[in-house]
């Protein structure tokens, strides 16, 4: 079974640094096993360097959230086109929204809060 974290906090370094230890911590080496989702794709490089100053280069992958959706949108439905602006906002949330509603009783993975009140 794949586990899931999501990382929620007012300080970013501190969660990606706690998120790094955590993802590398998990069993195996397998190429792009850790995922990184980012609002864009202009600090991926920034975060390659910085995983691979600590950790195996290979497990880690980027991808920015829009690009993530589209692609599990599209093994569950089949290709589509990729759209721009406020039609590309809309599929977007359409896609997320589809995801989660086939998910038994709409449940979403537990959310880890690292570095917030508990």
């Amino acid at each position: 079974m794949t586990e899931r974290t999501l990382f929620v906090g007012a300080n970013h370094q501190t969660l990606e640094q706690e998120a790094f230890a955590w993802a590398n911590g998990r069993d195996g080496d397998d190429i792009g096993r850790v995922l990184y989702i980012s609002d864009s794709n202009s600090r991926h490089d920034r975060i390659k360097d910085r995983w691979s100053q600590s950790y195996r280069q290979l497990t880690l992958r980027t991808e920015t959230l829009t690009s993530f959706v589209f692609s599990c949108y599209e093994t569950l439905e089949g290709p589509s086109a990729l759209l721009s602006g406020e039609i590309d906002q809309r599929a977007l949330e359409y896609s997320l929204d589809t995801i989660i509603a086939d998910r038994p009783g709409g449940a979403v993975d537990p959310i880890l809060c690292v570095g917030e009140p508990g």
